[in-house]
């Protein structure tokens, strides 16, 4: 339970409570492999990446057999490192030790779309849609595989739809909805979805700036003008603002 638990809080941005909850594990099963690779996945987002590397190899080797430190291995090569053959086998292994887990699915469908497989990584996601409709990264990245790399707008925004009837507060999905909205020229259903975005109390400069920038074109200046103070501000904010946006 302190290892499941430990995964959750990670994923959920809270790292630190993640490698608590890993570590209490650890205390009373020292080599589990589960334990140590979520507790590598909480080191990953702290953006501890040696370590994390280090807790994940302790993990394979602690019990080859078992998914997690090849999973998580696997995000340590493709997201942290930039090597996408040593996740690509990574997680071909995870996937024959755990075939069922379907985040496991969700994460090499981008794997397999960077190396241009894009129909197998449809495949991937459908197949855990067919088994959990409302899966919500499933859905997103069904959406953006749609537009961004077979250009079809009414399917992408499908599935992003979906996505955020699943759940009106998701940032990833509502984001893509606009952007493929406002590609395709429908702006006032674009702003419509970005004001959405906006009451998630997101922090994101691009999503204020977009906004008002589409309802400054659409003559909407007296709500644009405070929208787009408010990215100024958002902008200026960040670690390394963005001059240029």
């Amino acid at each position: 339970a302190w290892s499941i638990r430990a995964l959750a809080l990670a994923r959920d941005g809270r790292p630190a409570e993640g490698a608590a909850s890993a570590l209490q594990a650890l205390s009373l099963a020292p080599n589990d492999a589960g334990a140590l690779a979520f507790l590598a996945e909480s080191y990953r987002m702290a953006d501890e990446i040696n370590l994390a590397q280090e807790t994940a190899e302790r993990a394979i080797e602690a019990d080859p057999n078992r998914y997690e430190g090849y999973f998580v291995r696997a995000l340590i090569s493709y997201i942290n490192a930039g090597d996408w053959e040593t996740a690509r086998e990574d997680f071909v292994i995870a996937r024959d030790l755990a075939p069922n887990l379907v985040y496991i699915a969700t994460e090499m469908a981008w794997v397999e779309w960077w190396y241009d497989n894009t129909d197998l990584s449809m495949e991937m996601l459908e197949t855990v849609i067919e088994n959990n409709p409302q899966n919500l990264d499933a859905l997103y990245e069904l959406g953006f595989f749609s537009y961004e790399t077979y250009g079809d707008p009414d399917t992408s925004i499908d599935y992003l739809s979906r996505c955020v009837s699943a759940d009106p507060r998701n940032i990833s999905c509502l984001a893509y909805l606009a952007l493929v909205q406002s590609a395709i020229g429908n702006t006032n259903n674009a702003i419509d979805t970005y004001r959405l975005l906006m009451q998630t109390g997101t922090s994101d400069p691009r999503y204020y700036l977009r906004a008002g920038s589409l309802m400054a074109d659409s003559g909407n200046c007296p709500e644009a003008l405070p929208i787009l103070r408010q990215g100024l501000q958002f902008e200026r904010s960040t670690e390394e603002p963005n001059a240029e946006r």
